[in-house]
């Protein structure tokens, strides 16, 4: 019998020898060794929560809260180590979309014979 967990666990650590992972892995210690970087991540991180927060809470942001996310965002796209880390991370998640794509074909097939 197979188990499907097993494989999934072995290809999570088979993503962590991906260059993609790595780059990643090493533009986050970069971040972490830049002190005013860390601290401008910690400060979207923090806000990003809040929003979310908001936002599930079906309320409305404030102008306040809009302000921030404008500022913050706007430091974040003068960072070139965070912008960097951004997009090695959007890098992985490409290729975690691609790896679930190749899981999800199959169930897609399944399905084409209703489609006829």
């Amino acid at each position: 019998m197979v188990n499907i967990y097993d494989d999934a666990n072995k290809l999570a650590e088979d993503l962590k020898e991906t260059p993609e992972y790595q780059a990643l892995q090493k533009t986050i210690a970069e971040v972490k060794n830049n002190e005013e970087s860390l601290k401008l991540y910690q400060r979207m991180d923090q806000l990003q929560r809040k929003i979310m927060a908001v936002q599930q809470a079906g309320q409305p942001m404030t102008d306040e809260l809009k302000k921030e996310y404008e500022e913050v965002n706007k430091a974040v796209s003068n960072s070139e180590i965070l912008k960097k880390m951004i997009t090695e991370e959007q890098k992985v998640y490409k290729l975690i979309n691609d790896v679930q794509q190749s899981f999800t074909s199959s169930i897609g097939d399944l399905y084409k014979e209703l489609a006829k």
